[in-house]
C-alpha cells in the first residue's frame, strides 16, 4: 500500500511538473473549452484539489488573466467557500458564482459581466443567474433585516433558487449572521405569502396610461407597486390605480 502511494506521489508530481510547463500556452485555447473545463472542475467531488491546482499551477492566470489577481488577493477564504459545500449538491450557476467572487466584490456590474463573464462565453440566461444571485446573497444571509416586500419580490424571481443556494454557502464559512434556523423561518413564512399572489396588479400599460415615461422611474414605481401588493398593502387592482395617481410623473 506505501509503496503504491509513492508512485501516485510521483506520478502526482510528474504531472504537476508538465502542467506548469504547458500553463503559458492555455490562453491561445479556446473560451468555450477553457469554460468546459471549469464547468468539469467546479461539478467534481474534488474540486477544492482542482482549484488549489488551478492556482499554484499558473493555470487560472494563463487561463483568465484579468480574474485571477482577484482570486489571488483572497485565496485561502475562496478555496474554504468550496470546501463548505461538502456533500451537498448546488447548481453550476451557483458554483460559477462562488468561483467569480472574488472579482464580483472589486467590479462594478457591467465590468464583472463585459470583461470576466464573457471571458468564459457563458450564455446570458446563466450570466444572469451569477449576477442576480451575486447581488442578493448579502441581503438574504440577513433576510430578517429585508423589507418585507423586497424579500417576497427575491423570492418570486426565476433565479431566488440560485441565490438562495449561494446565501447558504457564505453563511457556512461566517459567524455574523443570523443562523440557519432564523434565516430559514423567516424566508418560508414571505416565501408563503409571496406565492400567494399569481398577478401583479399593475404593468407598465398602466404606468404609461398614468402619464410616466418608460425609464429608471418607471422601473422603480412598479417595483414599489409589487412590493406593496406582496405586503398586502394594496389589495386589489382598484386600491393600486388610485395608489397610483397620487404618485408623481417623474422622480424630479
Amino acid at each position: 500500500a506505501r509503496r503504491r502511494r509513492e508512485i501516485a506521489r510521483r506520478h502526482d508530481v510528474e504531472r504537476g511538473y508538465v502542467v506548469v510547463r504547458m500553463a503559458p500556452e492555455v490562453s491561445v485555447v479556446s473560451r468555450e473549452r477553457i469554460r468546459d473545463e471549469i464547468e468539469k472542475l467546479l461539478a467534481t467531488s474534488n474540486r477544492v484539489k482542482g482549484l488549489s491546482l488551478l492556482l499554484s499551477t499558473g493555470l487560472l492566470s494563463s487561463a483568465l488573466a484579468e480574474s485571477a489577481p482577484f482570486v489571488w488577493g483572497e485565496e485561502a477564504e475562496w478555496l474554504e467557500r468550496f470546501a463548505s459545500i461538502g456533500s451537498r449538491r448546488v447548481s453550476m450557476s451557483t458554483l460559477l458564482a462562488l468561483f467569480f467572487f472574488p472579482v464580483w466584490k472589486e467590479t462594478g456590474e457591467k465590468d464583472f459581466r463585459d470583461r470576466h463573464l464573457k471571458a468564459l462565453k457563458l450564455d446570458n440566461q446563466k450570466s444572469d443567474a451569477i449576477v442576480f444571485s451575486l447581488k442578493m446573497a448579502k441581503d438574504l444571509l440577513a433576510p430578517s433585516k429585508m423589507r418585507r416586500g423586497e424579500l417576497a419580490l427575491t423570492l418570486r424571481h426565476r433565479d431566488a433558487s440560485e441565490a438562495l443556494e449561494l446565501a447558504d454557502v457564505l453563511a457556512a464559512t461566517r459567524s455574523s449572521w443570523e443562523t440557519e434556523a432564523d434565516r430559514s423561518k423567516w424566508i418560508d413564512s414571505v416565501g408563503r405569502q409571496a406565492e400567494k399572489t399569481r398577478d401583479y396588479f399593475l404593468s407598465g400599460d398602466d404606468l404609461k396610461n398614468a402619464g410616466i415615461k418608460p425609464g429608471p422611474w418607471m422601473g422603480a414605481l412598479l417595483k414599489e407597486a409589487q412590493m406593496l401588493q406582496l405586503e398586502g398593502s394594496l389589495e386589489s387592482r382598484e386600491a393600486a390605480l388610485t395608489w397610483l395617481i397620487q404618485q408623481p410623473k417623474s422622480s424630479d
